[in-house]
């Protein structure tokens, strides 16, 4: 689910998908991701130039 202002602007199970979040400053918008099965995920920032760098935090599921 995609969450702008607290509204949701996409539900589970849309089929059109997202790609972005478009947030002006200041702004308040969240992403619920679910998760299929155990592994390690990197998290990056938006800034694109540090994806090959170590990443800023890891999503670390062990079960479902």
């Amino acid at each position: 689910m995609v969450n702008k202002e607290g509204v949701p602007t996409l539900r589970q199970g849309d089929p059109r998908g997202a790609q972005a979040l478009d947030l002006a400053p200041a702004q308040n918008g969240s992403v619920e991701l679910p998760l299929l099965r155990p592994a390690i995920n990197p998290i990056a920032d938006h800034d694109m130039r540090h994806v090959k760098a170590v990443p800023h935090g890891v999503s670390r599921v062990s079960a479902l």
